[in-house]
């Protein structure tokens, strides 16, 4: 296995498990009155190696859902902005 392949095992062990402690302490700290309705687990794909699971309520998942898509739309925004009509201003008769 070569030194890329390594790195990016290890940053998707990472990143799974600091999704993990970011829902449960969504789940602890702002838990919902109807209870743990979900249950998410994390597998590294390239591996298969499973790094955990975490049961979390419906309004949490669909608040961290919905965060997740408004960054998405703000970097797609940044990278791709939107066209610039063309101005409406013209001068008549030329600036002396």
């Amino acid at each position: 296995m070569d030194q890329q392949q390594i790195g990016l095992e290890m940053a998707a062990r990472r990143a799974g498990r600091v999704l993990l402690c970011g829902l449960n302490d969504m789940a602890t700290d702002l838990p919902s009155p109807a209870g743990k309705t979900l249950r998410v687990t994390v597998t590294v794909i390239s591996t298969g190696e499973q790094l955990g699971t975490e049961d979390v309520d419906s309004t949490n998942a669909h608040d961290l859902g919905t965060l997740g898509s408004q960054h998405t739309k703000q970097q797609r925004t940044r990278r791709n902005p939107t066209p610039i009509s063309k101005p409406n201003l013209r001068l008549v008769g030329g600036a002396k």
